[in-house]
């Protein structure tokens, strides 16, 4: 198959068998797993020098796509066939896995760019791009602790409305999810393979009460003697039950930002609610492009959404080629499931609710 080049420490692997490559907004590193035959030819069995901790490159549609490094191999043999299992991650694996430990954890009047840039220097890696606009620099800024370096990365990201994704070459780009839009539809019976949606409750709320924690005591058991500053709610009318949620959103909150983080909350859980998972053939779009993660596609699936077209976020995409042939599977969330968290202060911006494009459904089944 000519889309996919793959290379270990600049060796060309040939006659592999199975292929999987995936990438994820919710994650910061993707994964790549490769099944490759050991057999020559003439039938002898040849060594494949592939270790723990190789770096790997990986070519899809002639656009260098991942660059990570080797984590397991699984040499398998029997009677008829000598194969070996590749798997891996991209370069920034290592700031998922790894925590903070050059520094205090502190940081004061830093832009999102430079607290990125200062992250991801002690493993080589650089931030090779970022919007125009991430906002004001953090008058204060702290990590968590025993967070790892991600963790600290996105918990800034997700303040700017960022997503920190990783390039080709393994470096970090921060982007914002659905600037960019597929160059395809998605349409039942035309592109779209097979499709399934996927809806759950459980993790939302009727009522959610966003609190802030103010005056703890100099000594003795802080827990036992904290007292309530202010206080929000904010109500998801779909969830017909009495079923509340208390989040403790720190110290020195004014009263309009717990207002919007409890309007935020109700927001993103819903929209994170529901998604579908749609499968296509092949990796490109009718342009040639690949299909990407944090762009917005047009979908359109009659059983599943209704008449009409909506618009949704492609969150996931997991390259496969195999026996079942070439396939892309695309993870699809609504779009405000990625809103940033509301930010204190007189400028942050008011939590909008969003269109519902499961209402079609509802409507449909329910008649009104």
């Amino acid at each position: 198959m000519s889309e996919i080049s793959i290379s270990v420490d600049g060796q060309i692997l040939t006659g592999w068998e199975e292929v999987q490559v995936s990438k994820s907004m919710d994650q910061l590193c993707g994964s790549f797993s490769v099944t490759q035959s050991a057999i020559n030819e003439d039938g002898t069995i040849r060594p494949i020098p592939i270790f723990p901790g190789d770096q790997v490159q990986v070519t899809l549609a002639g656009v260098p796509f991942m660059t990570g490094w080797v984590d397991d191999i699984d040499p398998k043999v029997n009677g008829r066939s000598h194969s070996i299992g590749v798997s891996g991650r991209e370069l920034t694996c290592d700031l998922v896995d790894c925590g903070l430990t050059d520094t205090t954890g502190q940081w004061k009047n830093v832009d999102l760019k430079q607290l990125a840039t200062q992250l991801a220097a002690p493993f080589g890696l650089k931030v090779e791009s970022a919007p125009a606009d991430l906002g004001q620099p953090f008058p204060k800024f702290s990590a968590e602790p025993g967070d790892s370096v991600f963790q600290t990365l996105n918990k800034a990201c997700t303040l700017r409305g960022v997503l920190p994704m990783t390039t080709g070459s393994g470096n970090i780009a921060l982007i914002q999810s659905g600037d960019g839009r597929a160059a395809d539809r998605l349409v039942y019976g035309v592109n779209v393979k097979s499709a399934a949606g996927k809806f759950s409750n459980k993790d939302r709320f009727s009522l959610y009460v966003v609190r802030g924690q103010d005056g703890f005591p100099s000594t003795g058991t802080a827990s036992a003697n904290k007292t309530i500053g202010v206080e929000a709610r904010a109500q998801d009318p779909d969830v017909v039950r009495f079923r509340p949620t208390v989040i403790v959103a720190g110290n020195n909150l004014d009263q309009k930002t717990a207002q919007r983080r409890a309007s935020w909350e109700a927001q993103t859980r819903a929209a994170k609610a529901g998604g579908l998972e749609v499968v296509v053939r092949g990796w490109t779009q009718s342009t040639g492009e690949l299909w990407q993660c944090a762009r917005l596609v047009s979908v359109e699936i009659p059983y599943l959404l209704g008449e009409g077209s909506q618009d949704f976020l492609i969150n996931t995409v997991k390259y496969t080629y195999g026996a079942g042939g070439t396939t892309a599977t695309l993870s699809l969330a609504r779009p405000d499931a990625f809103e940033p968290i509301p930010e204190a202060g007189p400028n942050a911006k008011k939590v909008k609710a969003k269109a519902d494009p499961w209402a079609n459904v509802r409507k449909s089944v329910r008649g009104s």
